[in-house]
């Protein structure tokens, strides 16, 4: 008899534990809502981000990839780097003496009308 009463004890106090277990899960969950709710918006716009930047670099494709050739793409990086190396030094250079050009004529006041270089064109055609 005495084992028949500790059963009905442990099953009353596995209930009740049982019970109270999930009144607090309830309560949690409840407390908890907000949170699991920002994170999973979190979670939404780190995705549509990743998603948007990848469409983007698709439509762009073309500012990052030169030509292909065979299936194989040449990047501009690569275009542009052996460029650096091949003429460099003399694109530079003409870099250099345009800006020079181009802050003089501003220091001085120099304008150029369209009338300007239509004349100088025709004087050009002649000559040639």
């Amino acid at each position: 008899m005495a084992k028949a009463a500790t059963k009905r004890t442990t099953k009353k106090t596995s209930a009740q534990t049982t019970e109270k277990l999930s009144s607090e899960n309830s309560n949690l969950n409840r407390k908890s809502s907000p949170i699991l709710k920002k994170i999973t918006s979190n979670k939404v716009i780190l995705v549509l981000g990743i998603l948007i930047v990848l469409a983007i670099l698709y439509l762009k494709k073309d500012l990052l990839i030169a030509a292909t050739v065979n299936g194989q793409p040449i990047t501009r990086i690569s275009v542009v780097s052996e460029l650096e190396s091949q003429a460099g030094k003399q694109v530079l250079d003409q870099i250099v003496t345009k800006t020079l050009i181009f802050q003089e004529a501003k220091k001085q006041n120099v304008n150029v009308t369209q009338k300007d270089i239509d004349s100088e064109i025709e004087k050009l055609k002649k000559e040639l």
